[in-house]
């Protein structure tokens, strides 16, 4: 038994098409030559020797010619795989068929095409159908009817052929919508359908039309079911056969980028949600991607709150991609999934003998392949840095104290409520996490600031957790959007000497007494708060108490709150007609703290200059007092 590829080199054609050409076009050269040429010397019909010349220089362009269209024919089986091998057909021909291949009439078949006058039926089986196979394979006759089943010959065994082959492609696609390949349409037997097969693979390769031929069973009554699969496998011949070739792409329209996420100690950008498109069908589909620092998790869900350990997905399931914001690099995804299917797989058995059929066969191969397809994220700007300078002024004037820089600690929490963790060297800290323990870090000395760098973008509050001596810390909003340059902000307090405290005696009470005739029921209210009292002031010329908080205009005046951590006691008496207001306070006011969130800009916070205040509180007790007075009186009345 031998290997061997057909090829043209040396025009050594092993298709029966080439070695027939081939012979008839070494034949027509030798006649020719040997005949016309020859009697043309001997009896001088073509005249003088120059006439000889042009005509055996026209012979071998002639034989090259033929030689050369001979090789184009067969040059798509160049990649054919011929082996020589000993064959012979199994044939079933115990069965009759339900009904027999005729002429739409009800007329018997001309002889051209059948020497039994039924389709595919040869007179000498008792009109018994031929099912022939070959090692468990159906086989299909593709010669002409006077020729023999062949059995115990050597015949060409061609494998490897594409199915798109011009000479057999019409019969690939039969046979694959035929008996052995798929289920019969109109619920046909074996023998049936058989027999069907066989007889729209003959009638397509004689011309015959479809209308021309019908089935009629031996009462004359047409098999509706035998015509019907019958024409459908003869249209199944202009649909060319392919195997199909498995394919996966990534459905990413909606992909969008979200806002930042805070996901347990760390933040993220969602990207999704991704899934698969697939020409064929599957159950479940995997996701595998490249993450050494464990930055990345996938998850079914828009609104992830763990980062979860999840790489199947059932087929009908979107998935989305969250990626660590400090997660610079390309991040490469990909998706596989694993098919099994069947491919065709098609055999030809040339005899080169015109006794004999010339057999196709169509195999059905399992095949199992992993079929996969990529896609790549990257984050862009979503890291940036942030400088928090320390300002420090005395009427105007900046001062530079080490031992005012060396003071302060800040502490940054994100809008979730989270303190920035990082590692702080060298006066700069390296975002690593968020953390719910505040974390304090100190200003360098040399710049008076303090250096974030590789923050996640997002919404910020800076606070002194720890002041310098003489300085209230301060507490603001700070939004940080622009990851591409490095944040900025100026913290600016401001100290100056309080004036003195003039008429007024250091420690004294606040009490309030309404006095009313002794007639009436005297009624006493005494208030008393054991916690922070917490009292406005607007800013006047006639403070005495030195406070260094910042202050952001938003509105006509500046608003602040003093706390106190003393209690204060407030008594109303109706004993008298007169009113009698003092204001005291018994502790020193503490610096004031600010009561209304500000606008993002501006990027510069500083404590507003010490002036007087007016005590705004006051005014309001005393108009209250009043209106008490004046409802005691009327009531006197």
């Amino acid at each position: 038994m031998s290997y061997e590829k057909a090829e043209v080199k040396n025009f050594r054609f092993f298709a029966f098409q080439g070695e027939k050409m081939r012979f008839r076009a070494n034949l027509l050269y030798f006649i020719i030559k040997r005949y016309i040429i020859k009697t043309d010397e001997k009896t001088n019909l073509i005249g003088d020797n120059t006439t000889m010349k042009k005509a055996k220089k026209i012979i071998p362009v002639l034989s090259a010619l033929i030689i050369t269209a001979t090789a184009t024919i067969i040059h798509s089986k160049a990649d054919m795989k011929i082996e020589q091998t000993d064959f012979s057909v199994a044939v079933d021909n115990t069965t009759k068929p339900s009904a027999y291949c005729m002429m739409s009439d009800g007329s018997q078949i001309p002889w051209e095409h059948s020497f039994s006058g039924y389709f595919c039926i040869p007179g000498c089986s008792e009109y018994n159908v031929y099912m022939m196979s070959y090692d468990g394979i159906p086989a299909y006759c593709i010669g002409r009817h006077d020729q023999k089943a062949p059995t115990a010959k050597l015949v060409d065994k061609c494998t490897e052929i594409t199915l798109d082959t011009p000479e057999y492609a019409q019969i690939f696609s039969i046979t694959a919508s035929g008996y052995g390949c798929s289920e019969s349409a109109y619920g046909l037997n074996d023998v049936d359908f058989y027999y069907v097969t066989q007889c729209a693979i003959r009638s397509m390769l004689y011309g015959i039309p479809i209308e021309n031929l019908a089935f009629y069973d031996t009462d004359g009554n047409i098999n509706p079911y035998m015509n019907d699969e019958f024409a459908r496998l003869r249209n199944s011949a202009d649909t060319p056969l392919a195997n199909n070739e498995n394919t996966m792409t990534v459905i990413s329209d909606t992909a969008t980028v979200s806002e930042p996420m805070y996901i347990e100690d760390d933040c993220y950008f969602r990207y999704g949600p991704f899934s698969p498109y697939c020409n064929f069908d599957f159950d479940t589909y995997n996701v595998n991607f490249a993450d050494e620092n464990d930055y990345i998790f996938l998850s079914e869900s828009p609104d992830a709150s763990v980062n979860e350990d999840i790489f199947t997905f059932e087929q009908s399931d979107e998935f989305y991609v969250y990626i660590n914001a400090l997660c610079q690099d390309e991040i490469i995804f990909s998706l596989n999934t694993d098919v099994s299917d069947i491919i065709y797989d098609p055999v030809i058995y040339l005899t080169h003998d015109d006794t004999y059929q010339d057999i196709a066969q169509m195999k059905l191969t399992d095949r199992t392949e992993t079929v996969n397809t990529e896609f790549s994220l990257r984050n862009t700007d979503t890291t940036g840095d942030m400088v928090i300078n320390k300002i420090f002024r005395l009427d105007d004037k900046k001062i530079t104290d080490d031992k005012l820089t060396i003071q302060p600690r800040f502490t940054i929490k994100n809008s979730e409520g989270k303190y920035v963790n990082g590692i702080y060297a060298n006066d700069v800290v390296l975002f690593t996490n968020f953390t719910d323990t505040p974390v304090e870090y100190p200003l360098c000395v040399s710049s008076s600031s303090l250096t974030v760098e590789n923050l996640p973008i997002g919404d910020y509050i800076i606070s002194e957790s720890q002041g310098a001596e003489g300085y209230m810390p301060i507490h603001e909003l700070v939004e940080m959007r622009n990851s591409s340059e490095t944040d900025t902000i100026d913290f600016i307090n401001y100290k100056s000497t309080p004036p003195e405290t003039v008429g007024q005696p250091p420690e004294t009470t606040t009490t309030t007494q309404i006095t009313t005739p002794p007639e009436t029921t005297a009624t006493t209210t005494q208030i008393t708060t054991s916690e922070t009292t917490t009292t406005e002031q607007t800013t006047t010329s006639e403070t005495t108490t030195t406070f260094s908080e910042f202050s952001i205009t938003t509105t006509a005046f500046s608003t602040y709150i003093t706390t106190s951590d003393t209690p204060q006691t407030t008594t109303v008496s109706e004993t008298t007609s007169e009113t009698t207001v003092t204001t005291t306070p018994e502790t020193t006011p503490a610096p004031p703290v600010k009561t209304t969130p500000r606008s993002m800009p501006p990027r510069v916070y500083q404590s507003p200059p010490t002036g007087d205040t007016t005590p705004f509180p006051a005014i309001i007790s005393a108009f209250f007092l009043s209106l008490t007075t004046a409802v005691a009186l009327r009531r006197k009345k």
